[in-house]
């Protein structure tokens, strides 16, 4: 395809490829340095783009999702970055990136009211000087091209949906919706989002929410609460976006003081109230409280007057490993946990006589799980929490909402051969089906007919809570899941909650828009807009590719490649918890501490697998040994080598990992006396010796760059003494020398490699 082709009129210089994203073509032919202007972002920008863009334009009204500009610049040389905007907006912007460790103090800025100072702020925004930006106090931007516009952001705003008119539209849908008048919980991605008399609390937030807010009947206005431990805001931006947009209010509990002061500056109009997220015990005024077990991420939430017993509903949601015994003994009605970490504390939380409620995720295998106690609740569905009683009140209601007489008359006066019978119709509602088996559930828990008990335990073996009764998203939205609570067991039944929708017409788009659900749109001003997203990725597509020789020349392109994919790989993972509960919590390290608090509840059920924990115990006494010989070794050498780690060295390695990490160098006494802003719990950096580090909770640059060095030091004497064994083991191989070489940081380590090499020259 040739560029006449793409480009046949000034419109087609515009590319729409976000809700938010634009990029302005501003070149005559494809040799033309840095043809490109983007406004707002989009999490998949093609990276070739990024060493063709000449400048970044940052309106007032902030384009796009900040979050997300980590993947569309040169993170490999954050000064070669251009940014144009007002002083403030820019400001705003640029240290809210520092959040996810980018200093872009040195990138180049145009500040609009500095540089240009003409009241309307024009401003020729390309070295083609026939392209003009105009940015204005509403928080409007243009851009014209020989005096015809070809970009309004506000002519845009209001043809085009875009994240706020998502936002209000999904308020508006969903502002009378009925159906969370009640308590429970909607699992959306891994992220638990609790509600209770039509208010939402969320743990985390999930990355990807339109179509299961649309779906669901969720309204964005209603989420008041976040638990945010990570501290990340990453997942939070455009919720935050929109809250500023409608003068909205978020209260977040997070121990990250300047994360949510950087927030806030960010989305002035919002009104956001930080707590802690550390010792909360916190009444959120609509009938839930949320309650965090000391030093674990972990909380309890109580939902008062639970219907229809009108009792509390106490129930614990397992984030970490740590604190499990005091939650085993709290009393509860019922524990959530997320797999895989069910895997790691399933011998604890089996055995706590509460039902165990497994909130399922990627890689989620339910047969692994086996039914003995265990409920699966899977994502994009709505989970109503109920308290029954008595089993008689819980199986009247689970009786009225089956339609069939004959199997409502089968719960009332159940006979084994009939219910078999039953079971066998294929053509039994969804409903009818998932909800006559909850009612053999319950029966077989109160009645006292032991024969009756075994008979429904095998009919209940192949129908049990493991398989997904909403499959399908249709079904999601018409149906919800009652999750009753009784005689110290979980229940689920169906309940319609409404009709069969419309396909759902919001969708963030990290993946390019499906054709067949795009046409099936009835909204013809949606189909539009999402079809001319699509087209427009094509005519970059194309485009990008004719400029595919000049990208080829930059050199570093691989490695800006590899570099965004990290951050993207980061981005896509769950919401991390602080690094430090990496080390408090990892579920390795938590095995033995839940064999040993489990001993007393196993010890019979294991006594025929003897053999098995022999074999355990010989090889955790092996690996023990195999430390303690590792410790010795390294003392010994620590001793004969007299190894120390020297200030001057500490400070010349410190300022080595700044400017490594695009980051500006310390002076020795900031150092001493502070953290730089990039050292904040989750953040990850590369040291000069190739190891990745994720900053801990209460870590120092100072006290990691000691303990690198320290361990570079034990590297380099080891190799050392390789070098001093007379050849043993074999002469030293280039592999070997090239180490040794990288390992010589300070001048002693230098000067004696020069003395052992030359000693072997001879």
């Amino acid at each position: 395809m040739e560029l006449s082709e793409i480009i046949q009129s000034d419109a087609d210089r515009l590319f729409m490829v976000d809700h938010e994203c634009f990029i302005i073509f501003t070149g005559d032919t494809v040799e033309d340095d840095k043809p490109f202007i983007r406004v707002g972002n989009w999490i998949n920008l093609p990276v070739e783009i990024i060493p063709l863009i000449e400048n970044i334009i940052i309106t007032d009204r902030v384009a796009g999702n900040p979050s997300l500009e980590q993947f569309n610049i040169d993170i490999t040389h954050l000064p070669g970055n251009r940014y144009i905007g007002s002083r403030v907006a820019v400001k705003k912007f640029l240290d809210y990136q520092r959040l996810f460790g980018l200093d872009l103090t040195n990138a180049h800025i145009v500040e609009v009211e500095r540089d240009i100072p003409e009241v309307s702020h024009e401003k020729i925004i390309s070295n083609r000087d026939s392209f003009i930006g105009i940015f204005y106090t509403n928080g409007n931007f243009r851009v014209t091209h020989r005096r015809h516009s070809i970009f309004d952001l506000l002519d845009l705003d209001e043809s085009c949906p875009g994240e706020a008119g998502i936002h209000d539209e999904l308020s508006k849908n969903n502002r009378e919706a009925k159906r969370y008048a009640g308590c429970g919980m909607v699992l959306l991605e891994n992220n638990p989002v609790f509600f209770k008399n039509g208010f939402f609390t969320a743990y985390h937030f999930p990355r990807s929410y339109y179509d299961d807010f649309d779906r669901l009947s969720i309204d964005p206005a209603g989420v008041r609460d976040i638990l945010l431990p990570s501290s990340n805001p990453i997942n939070l931006t455009r919720l935050m976006k929109w809250k500023q947009a409608s003068s909205g209010r978020l209260r977040i509990f997070s121990d990250s003081r300047d994360a949510m002061d950087t927030l806030q500056r960010l989305y002035s109009g919002a009104t956001l109230v930080r707590q802690n997220f550390r010792g909360l015990d916190f009444d959120t005024g609509n009938g839930l409280n949320l309650y965090n077990y000391p030093s674990t991420y972990n909380i309890r939430l109580r939902f008062s007057r639970t219907p229809p017993s009108g009792s509390d509903l106490n129930l614990a949601y397992i984030k970490g490993t740590a604190g499990i015994p005091d939650i085993v003994r709290d009393g509860l009605d019922g524990i959530l946990v997320g797999y895989p970490l069910f895997e790691e504390t399933s011998l604890l939380v089996r055995n706590a006589g509460v039902p165990v409620l497994v909130l399922a995720a990627g890689g989620l295998t339910p047969s692994r799980l086996g039914g003995n106690g265990v409920t699966v609740l899977y994502p994009g569905i709505q989970y109503e929490f109920m308290k029954c009683d008595s089993f008689t009140d819980l199986l009247g209601r689970i009786a009225a909402a089956i339609s069939s007489a004959d199997m409502r008359a089968l719960l009332a006066d159940p006979a084994e051969e009939g219910i078999r019978e039953a079971l066998k119709d294929d053509s039994l509602s969804r409903q009818d089906r998932c909800n006559f088996t909850a009612g053999l559930k319950a029966l077989r828990h109160s009645t006292g007919d032991r024969r009756l008990s075994a008979a429904l335990k095998k009919i209940l073996a192949d129908a049990d809570d493991l398989k997904n009764p909403l499959e399908d998203a249709d079904a999601r939205t018409r149906f919800r899941i009652n999750l009753a609570f009784c005689g110290g067991a979980a229940f689920q039944y169906l309940e319609q909650v409404g009709d069969s929708p419309a396909p759902c017409r919001f969708r963030e788009l990290d993946k390019e828009p499906d054709a067949e659900w795009i046409d099936a749109l009835a909204d013809s001003r949606y189909r539009s807009y999402y079809e001319r997203i699509r087209h427009d990725r094509e005519r970059l597509a194309a485009l990008l590719a004719l400029f595919a020789p000049q990208s080829a020349r930059y050199g570093e392109m691989s490695t800006l490649k590899r570099a965004i994919e990290k951050k993207k790989e980061d981005y896509r993972r769950d919401n991390s918890l602080p690094a430090e509960a990496a080390a408090e919590e990892k579920p390795g390290g938590m095995k033995k501490k839940l064999m040993a608090g489990a001993a007393l509840l196993v010890i019979l059920a294991l006594l025929g697998a003897g053999a098995y924990l022999g074999v355990k115990s010989l090889r955790e006494y092996r690996a023990e040994r195999v430390k303690a010989v590792e410790r010795k070794a390294r003392q010994d050498l620590i001793d004969k080598y007299s190894i120390r780690v020297r200030d001057v060295d500490i400070f010349h390695y410190v300022n080595k990992t700044a400017v490594l990490n695009g980051y500006s160098p310390l002076s020795f006494r900031d150092m001493r006396r502070k953290n730089p802003h990039w050292i904040y719990p989750g953040n990850i950096f590369t040291m000069p010796d190739g190891e990745t580090i994720t900053v801990k909770e209460g870590d120092t640059l100072w006290d990691i760059s000691h303990h690198r060095l320290m361990e570079i030091n034990i590297r380099f004497y080891r190799a050392l003494e390789r070098a001093k064994n007379g050849g043993k083991n074999g002469p030293l191989s280039t592999g070997e020398i090239e180490q040794l070489e990288k390992l010589a940081f300070t001048d002693e380590h230098k000067n004696t490699l020069a003395e052992i090499l030359n000693r072997k020259k001879k």
